[in-house]
């Protein structure tokens, strides 16, 4: 609630949300890896310190980290900002292309495709938040693959109920990738 108001009273600016994972999991969980829906807090080995990190333990669709509520919301004031984080995978073998990260509202759902996967280190990923960075209407949805227009993108900023990153990105099971550093409305 404090975070909200905080929010709305600097609206013109735009309030920035993290999760750098440097003494916990902040809430973060796992979607589409069966019954497995925590990740694993790593206090080391991040990028600099703290990361998550999930295994492929369901052999089907693409697996994802889901931000938690603080994501959530009136986050409108971010349109033109960038979304920022750090994946690395443990795996370059079987690699294949998906959504990589899908935010969703109550009627709109988008995806933005990376140009290239994760490496063996860290590799950083910066998304603007705008109509001309690549973002397209969900496959789930019935403009799918064409370009988002501003005013849906403004909309769904507006009133976001999920925020994705992909964390599977080998076609097989046992794949393993770390998240760290979101920065969710970066300048």
């Amino acid at each position: 609630m404090f975070r909200s108001v905080l929010c709305l009273a600097i609206a013109l600016s735009g309030c920035t949300t993290s999760s750098l994972f440097e003494s916990d999991d902040e809430g973060w969980t796992l979607f589409g890896n069966g019954e497995d829906t925590r990740p694993e807090l790593h206090g080391s080995d991040g990028y600099p310190a703290g990361n998550l990190c999930g295994q492929d333990s369901y052999d089907l669709d693409a697996w994802y980290f889901v931000a938690p509520p603080k994501y959530r919301g009136n986050h409108a004031a971010l349109y033109g900002k960038r979304l920022t984080f750090d994946l690395k995978q443990f795996s370059i073998y079987n690699q294949v292309k998906g959504r990589d990260v899908i935010l969703e509202g109550s009627s709109l759902r988008i995806a933005n495709h990376f140009r290239f996967t994760p490496g063996l280190d860290w590799t950083p990923f910066s998304i603007r938040l705008d109509d001309q960075s690549g973002w397209v209407y969900d496959e789930r949805t019935a403009n799918a693959g064409l370009p988002v227009a501003a005013d849906d993108f403004r909309a769904l900023l507006g009133e976001i109920t999920v925020l994705k990153i992909r964390g599977e990105f080998v076609d097989g099971p046992n794949d393993r990738a770390c998240l760290d550093n979101v920065i969710f409305g970066r300048d």
